[in-house]
């Protein structure tokens, strides 16, 4: 199941990409379990709360709070912060916000407004991104085990650089230190 957060000041435009994404989930089959927020302080307060989510649909132009416009870029930034994985698409109507949106790593754009196919097209490049970063993230998380001169060793996978074979030894060279097995 994939986790996706909606986070937009207009309650029409929140309910007509639910309409969409409900619609996405029924065609491909793949389960959503989908949040919305009104203000990105109420998203960011629920990150901080270690809500984690594969993909934040954000809108750029989150309205006024307090006379000082809050907008979805600097919501962007906080979020990088804390979670660096997850798949940020902005929705707007001006597409000038689009240079801010290389420094928080966004991965793309919709510009409001837009249609099914828009936002199916945007989903699933973004599925095929979430599902990269959770087999890169598993890979790290997976060791390769061997014993060396009676001594037990689990090196992560992700720290392999490359692997050498001299006739009765193997030479593991890793991001820390070469390792040479006898056989």
């Amino acid at each position: 199941m994939l986790s996706i957060a909606i986070c937009d000041d207009e309650t029409l435009f929140c309910q007509k990409i639910n309409e969409y994404l409900d619609a996405y989930q029924d065609e491909t089959g793949i389960e959503l379990e989908i949040s919305h927020f009104n203000t990105g302080l109420d998203l960011l307060e629920h990150i901080n709360n270690h809500k984690l989510y594969h993909i934040i649909i954000l809108d750029v132009e989150l309205g006024i709070i307090n006379g000082k416009e809050i907008l979805g870029t600097d919501i962007a930034k906080e979020i990088r912060k804390i979670d660096t994985h997850t798949v940020l698409l902005f929705s707007t109507n001006h597409p000038n916000f689009a240079l801010s949106a290389f420094e928080v790593d966004a991965f793309g754009y919709l510009l409001k407004p837009y249609h099914y196919s828009d936002l199916k097209e945007k989903m699933n490049r973004a599925i095929i991104a979430v599902d990269y970063l959770v087999d890169k993230m598993t890979a790290e998380e997976k060791y390769l085990t061997f014993t060396m001169s009676g001594q037990n060793f689990h090196i992560p996978f992700a720290s392999i650089l490359y692997i050498e074979k001299h006739r009765n030894q193997v030479i593991l060279h890793t991001s820390a230190k070469p390792y040479t097995i006898y056989q």
